[in-house]
C-alpha cells in the first residue's frame, strides 16, 4: 500500500512524501501554539518546511547526478 504523497516531477524525477510527513508541521505548530503563542508555531512550522525544501534540493541533486550515470532513479 503506497502512503505517499505526490508532489511534483521535475527532471523526470517524481517528488513524493509520506503522508505522516503532514503530522510533523502539525505537531511542531500545536506544540508551540499551546506553549509560545501563534507566532513561535507559525516559525516552527516555516521552519520544518524550509528544511524540507532544502532536503529535497540536496536529495534532488543526487538523483541528477545518478541521471547523468545513466543510473536509475
Amino acid at each position: 500500500m503506497n502512503k505517499s504523497i505526490k508532489l511534483f516531477t521535475i527532471f523526470g524525477i517524481t517528488i513524493k512524501v509520506h503522508i505522516t510527513f503532514v503530522l510533523l508541521p502539525a505537531f511542531i505548530g500545536f506544540s508551540l501554539l499551546y506553549t509560545d503563542g501563534p507566532m513561535a508555531a507559525l516559525r516552527g512550522v516555516i521552519l520544518i518546511l524550509i528544511i524540507f525544501c532544502f532536503v529535497t534540493f540536496h536529495e534532488l541533486s543526487h538523483s541528477l547526478v545518478a541521471k547523468k550515470f545513466n543510473i536509475k532513479v
